[in-house]
């Protein structure tokens, strides 16, 4: 079975950890046997000027690599640097794809796209399949359901035609089905399939001292630590007061934002204001070999979002036996067990976020490996690669009858 994955979310020059869990899910794949190749939408603008200084980085990213040894073709589509332009970026891919399969199927022909986001990956895969004549299967991962439909209407009317016309969908959460169900206008062809984590890479660590040495931090420290996007629907701004709140009441707590970000800024201005401001460490983007030893070293994993679909964020802090302390947002409580896994807390609530972590930090270390341990059973019975691929390989399957 040969699947062609098209996705933007792919490790690049420009973003070396961006998309890392669509690759650990394309290695599951070729585990089960399947043959994947990938080809990659990269936005693309004219040199007029110099422009966002992230449009100069795009220009330079090889078009045609191998990742890890798995083959990997660039699309590039035009595409103006505005979010509430994104749909023109949906239209315009779709032709440089419809190209770009046809020329590649002459080499190496496929059985499946599969195209990871209702947009842009999506709506352009499912005009292409259309024209080539391949099943198509969307994976719809959380920000393309649960924000992007609702920035106009066009975006609006992309996402449902993504939905109603796409061979099968794939959600990676129950509540994001149910969100894809609420802006379908008719019946919907979706199932969950959860994404997985690596229980290797991302394990627990005994003894502590020896990641934070490597990592700059207090060996006597307790480490808080959130990892995403420094925006503010990642709640950035709400562990921020929730950290202020508690800032006298427990000196020895450190919190470590690891991400970049527009509010890098304000959290260099609010560490800068601080009586002891390495309590709050800021190293943003780190290589993935230092997000497990930043996990390693923590003794909590905040994640207060927003909206979620199911991020790998909070499975991988499960994964490395920290107790999670989260927003009730998106696919979240399908993983967060009250007082067994973690806490949960309702989305925005600074008082109960701060609640929540106090609680946390009053109970003893023994009581937070437990609850910990407890997380890293969980994930690692329900959420790996091996499972994942499994029920991909069952969906790619019924869809070519076999």
């Amino acid at each position: 079975m040969r699947v062609l994955c098209v996705s933007h979310m792919f490790p690049s020059t420009v973003h070396p950890n961006h998309g890392l869990f669509i690759y650990r899910h394309i290695q599951g794949l070729i585990g089960a046997g399947v043959e994947v190749q990938v080809l990659q939408p990269v936005p693309w603008a004219p040199p007029l000027g110099r422009g966002p200084q992230r449009w100069q980085h795009y220009r330079k990213i090889a078009r045609e690599v191998a990742f890890e040894g798995l083959p990997v073709k660039r699309v590039p589509y035009l595409q103006p640097p505005s979010a509430q332009l994104n749909v023109v970026g949906s239209a315009t891919l779709t032709p440089a794809l419809i190209r770009a399969l046809v020329a590649h199927r002459k080499g190496w022909d496929f059985d499946v796209i599969h195209a990871h986001t209702l947009s842009p990956d999506g709506f352009a895969a499912v005009l292409a399949g259309q024209v080539l004549g391949k099943p198509v299967v969307v994976s719809a991962r959380g920000s393309d359901v649960h924000t992007y439909p609702h920035r106009n209407r066009l975006a609006m009317a992309m996402a449902r035609f993504t939905l109603s016309r796409c061979d099968r969908l794939v959600c990676v959460s129950e509540a994001l089905a149910k969100e894809a169900q609420s802006l379908a206008q008719g019946p919907l062809n979706a199932q969950v399939i959860y994404n997985g984590v690596n229980g290797t890479l991302f394990s627990p660590c005994l003894d502590k001292a020896s990641p934070r040495r490597s990592l700059a931090l207090a060996p006597d420290a307790t480490i808080l630590l959130c990892v995403g996007s420094l925006i503010a629907e990642k709640g950035v701004l709400d562990l921020m007061a929730a950290f202020a709140a508690l800032y006298d009441e427990f000196p020895h707590v450190t919190l470590v934002f690891l991400g970049e970000g527009p509010l890098m800024a304000t959290l260099r201005t609010h560490q800068q204001q601080l009586a002891h401001p390495e309590r709050l460490h800021l190293p943003g983007n780190v290589p993935a070999h230092e997000v497990s030893a930043y996990l390693q070293a923590a003794d909590l994993l905040v994640h207060p979002s927003h909206a979620e679909g199911l991020p790998n964020a909070v499975l991988e802090g499960m994964a490395a036996g920290l107790p999670v302390v989260a927003t009730d947002a998106g696919g979240i409580p399908e993983v967060i067990r009250r007082e067994q896994t973690g806490l949960l807390v309702p989305v925005g609530d600074r008082t109960r976020l701060t609640q929540a972590l106090r609680h946390l930090l009053l109970q003893q270390p023994a009581a937070r490996e437990r609850m910990g341990a407890a997380g890293r059973a969980l994930v690692l019975e329900t959420h790996t690669w091996t499972a994942n691929a499994n029920a991909y390989c069952r969906v790619y399957g019924s869809l070519l009858g076999r």
